[in-house]
């Protein structure tokens, strides 16, 4: 009986590490994700597994990390300079946002911001 529970233990652990490598290895699509409600984009690039641009709109303004995020296993975490954008263009405005996030599946990010006084959850989805 005991080789038998440790049989069944075994294969077990062995289906649980293909699922968690398979669900690793789920690929993130390139694109903009949006956050329609509040109004947070993620754009990411695949072939270095970066985020190029994070923008987190408070109190009618736009505020733009200024840095590349890396993505590893799905999650990244930014805690940097940022800017105001004025119609597509830096403006002199600076400040830190913090930024945290995962990706679900390959068409979903979700996570929190906060930027220029504002923290907001986004569930951005695949443009």
């Amino acid at each position: 009986m005991a080789r038998r529970v440790g049989a069944v233990v075994g294969s077990v652990l062995v289906a649980l590490v293909f699922v968690a490598a398979a669900v690793a290895a789920k690929p993130i699509k390139n694109g903009i994700y949006f956050d329609g409600v509040h109004g947070v984009y993620v754009a990411f690039k695949g072939d270095n597994k970066t985020i190029k641009g994070l923008n987190v709109p408070c109190r009618g303004k736009l505020w733009v990390a200024t840095q590349f995020i890396t993505v590893k296993s799905g999650k990244f975490s930014y805690s940097g300079p940022d800017f105001v954008a004025k119609n597509g263009k830096p403006t002199k405005q600076t400040g830190k946002m913090k930024a945290s996030g995962v990706f679900r599946t390959s068409h979903l990010v979700v996570g929190t911001a906060s930027a220029g006084g504002c923290t907001v959850h986004y569930a951005a989805t695949l443009t």
